[in-house]
């Protein structure tokens, strides 16, 4: 995520890590580093959340109903599918939706 949504990762060219200093080599930690999201706009970090471009609900009305674990948690957790946004605004995405959950699964679904 901040090598593709950070100014410094992007001047980097991957995962921002400091230049010089004591730390010179280690990862910049996500508060210090200057976000953006899709617009270009800065994202505070005490505000930074990550919002997925296709929203969970409808990967589980499509397909996570009927998967394993696993695959949903690649799903979840592939953040090449994610942007940064503000809190208000991941909570707002939701609400304006207007999708709710399929309450079904299917013959493949597992919890484990």
């Amino acid at each position: 995520m901040a090598a593709r949504w950070t100014d410094e990762g992007l001047a980097q060219g991957g995962v921002p890590v400091y230049q010089s200093g004591p730390n010179a080599g280690m990862r910049i930690p996500r508060n210090e580093l200057t976000w953006r999201n899709s617009d270009g706009d800065v994202i505070p970090s005490h505000e930074l959340t990550y919002e997925h471009l296709n929203p969970v609900v409808e990967h589980w009305n499509s397909t996570g109903y009927n998967s394993d674990r696993t695959t949903r948690n690649d799903f979840y957790n592939n953040s090449d599918h994610m942007e940064p946004m503000t809190r208000s605004e991941n909570s707002s995405g939701g609400a304006r939706m207007g999708v709710t959950y399929r309450q079904d699964t299917g013959p493949n679904y597992s919890c484990s």
